[in-house]
């Protein structure tokens, strides 16, 4: 659509900017990472991870081509937000009542519930039995997602960016309240569902994206800009303190999140180059 569009204009137009700089830096990183692996004993899957970097960065690129700013920026946003609030829906719902429907359901009458889900027959007991039941018995949402982390990670982000629409809606003397009443109408169910994803690290990005929102909003002279981050750079000491402070004494409730942490760590230092 966009290579159409060119041929009809007398000059072709390409709008970059330091964020498409920053992504296709990241995706050379990627691409780095793609041959090294190669190189490393894992040419098939790097290769394939390769591919899925450069389709995904070509995406982003026309993308940014076709709809840059304007109303069909907006309207992007407005789509991804109403697509965070339908997720958020379909959160509550299984949160509430689909798993525990499961669950009872399950220890009712095992094969049929198994049967009903396209498992087939399986042993009380057995590996593959075990396996669905701790997946019924978890406590986090889901959503359409495979993995609770995969949810947050597209909940967070949107939730940001319908906080910044109603802090920008600030500057606003008509449609204020209800752009401030549409946000919340929004961002609530988000954030209720990013905290049924228990996903610590999604919690500690929406922190950093609102104290940024909160440094970006923060108008007034330049003395005033100046004490700002005297107060951003304490946040980060004591959010730098807790950590080290969870890191030292590990406190049984965040057993698991410091075991998470730890596999991620294992991952990051067999993967880096």
């Amino acid at each position: 659509m966009w290579s159409l569009a060119a041929l009809g204009r007398p000059r072709l137009r390409l709008r970059l900017t330091w964020t498409d700089a920053a992504v296709a830096a990241f995706f050379a990183w990627w691409v780095l990472a793609a041959f090294h692996g190669a190189e490393s004993g894992a040419p098939r899957p790097s290769f394939n991870m390769l591919w899925d970097g450069i389709s995904a960065l070509i995406a982003f690129f026309f993308l940014r081509q076709l709809a840059p700013v304007g109303r069909e920026a907006r309207a992007i946003v407005v789509v991804m937000i109403a697509l965070g609030v339908v997720l958020a829906a379909i959160s509550f719902h299984q949160y509430f009542f689909t798993l525990p429907a499961d669950r009872a359901r399950l220890k009712e009458n095992p094969q049929e519930t198994l049967r009903e889900a396209g498992v087939g027959p399986i042993a009380p007991g057995s590996p593959e039995f075990e396996l669905y039941r701790s997946r019924l018995e978890t406590t986090e949402a889901l959503a359409t997602f495979s993995l609770t982390n995969s949810l947050a990670a597209f909940l967070a982000p949107w939730l940001i960016v319908t906080v910044g629409i109603a802090v920008a809606a600030r500057q606003e003397m008509t449609n204020r309240r209800r752009t401030w009443l549409a946000t919340a109408l929004c961002g609530l169910p988000i954030a209720a569902a990013l905290l049924l994803t228990r996903s610590r690290s999604a919690w500690i990005a929406a922190g950093i994206g609102a104290l940024i929102l909160w440094l970006l909003s923060r108008g007034g002279t330049a003395p005033n800009r100046r004490r700002r981050w005297p107060i951003a750079a304490g946040i980060a000491a004591a959010a730098v303190a807790i950590t080290g402070g969870v890191a030292v004494w590990r406190p049984a409730w965040l057993e698991p999140a410091v075991r998470s942490f730890s596999f991620r760590l294992e991952y990051w230092q067999s993967t880096l180059p």
